[in-house]
């Protein structure tokens, strides 16, 4: 395990950043909203269900300790030029020894429909090969998620397995560090 950095990193118009303090109150009023345990990719980044003060709370907490520990990198999702949040960006079980880890990510409801996904998780994925020295990654995406299929397909992602995701049927996708 290693600590992963405090900063966060831009990517095309947005920037990917640890959660702050800040950041609680739009947590709690996003996870609100109905859809966004039904387009959560991978339950690494899901908020708390029901999203409760608590709960949120245990998120942001959750978050920060497994930075730390170098297991798990939740970010926020924001615009670089206004910082509005749209959602958020994960790299979940990252094994140090295999160089692999899982990525996942949800939108609110003013970051869906925007293409905001197209940019970001290229620029993810690049940015955990080329600064975590990371050699693969993997999602898990609900059967039947087609935008986020097409998304991970356009990434250079590949449909792997059908498996299941907290009991639902789901698809494994992976993508291998292109050699050099």
């Amino acid at each position: 395990m290693r600590p992963i950095a405090e900063d966060g990193f831009e990517v095309g118009h947005y920037t990917l950043r640890p959660w702050l303090p800040a950041d609680l109150t739009w947590l709690f009023h996003t996870g609100q909203d109905a859809e966004i345990g039904l387009t959560a990719v991978g339950s690494a980044a899901r908020l708390p269900s029901p999203c409760t003060a608590a709960g949120v709370l245990a998120f942001y907490r959750r978050a920060s300790l497994d930075r730390r520990a170098g297991t798990a990198l939740s970010l926020a999702l924001t615009v670089t030029d206004t910082g509005e949040l749209l959602g958020s960006a994960a790299l979940s079980s990252i094994d140090w020894g295999l160089r692999c880890a899982a990525v996942a990510w949800w939108l609110g409801p003013y970051g869906r429909g925007r293409g905001v996904m197209a940019d970001v998780l290229p620029g993810l994925v690049e940015w955990s090969f080329e600064e975590l020295a990371l050699g693969g990654l993997r999602a898990m995406v609900p059967e039947g998620a087609e935008r986020s299929e097409r998304l991970l397909r356009a990434t250079g992602f590949t449909r792997v397995a059908a498996t299941l995701d907290c009991g639902a049927p789901a698809a494994l996708w992976e993508l291998t560090r292109p050699a050099r």
